[in-house]
C-alpha cells in the first residue's frame, strides 16, 4: 500500500462515497492533508480511522 492516499482510494477502500470521505475528513475522524489543493491520507490513519468509525 502506498504512504499516502487520496481521498477518492480511501473512499474506494472503504466502500463509501467521496462525499462521505471528504465529510469525515471535515469532521476529523480521518486525519488528512492537502498538497496542492489535493486532500491525502496518510495510508496508516486509513486503518485507525476503521477503528473509530
Amino acid at each position: 500500500m502506498p504512504r499516502f492516499l487520496t481521498l477518492t482510494d480511501v473512499g474506494e477502500i472503504l466502500n463509501i462515497s467521496s462525499a462521505q470521505t471528504y465529510a469525515l475528513v471535515r469532521s476529523g475522524e480521518l486525519p488528512a492533508i492537502q498538497i496542492g489543493g489535493r486532500g491525502y491520507l496518510k495510508s496508516e490513519g486509513v486503518s485507525e480511522g476503521l477503528l473509530c468509525l
